[in-house]
């Protein structure tokens, strides 16, 4: 299993890889950020 953090400042474009990364079995979405300072911020638990 793949942890993965999406970060993308696009609103659409961070959507559609949330969602197709949610597709694949092999990989598990622990969140999504607008910027990687957000992402810093709240890191997955």
């Amino acid at each position: 299993m793949i942890r993965t953090l999406v970060v993308e400042d696009a609103p659409l474009a961070r959507e559609a890889l949330v969602r197709l990364l949610g597709t694949h079995g092999d990989i598990e979405l622990v969140g999504s950020a607008a910027s990687a300072a957000e992402g810093w911020r709240s890191p997955p638990s």
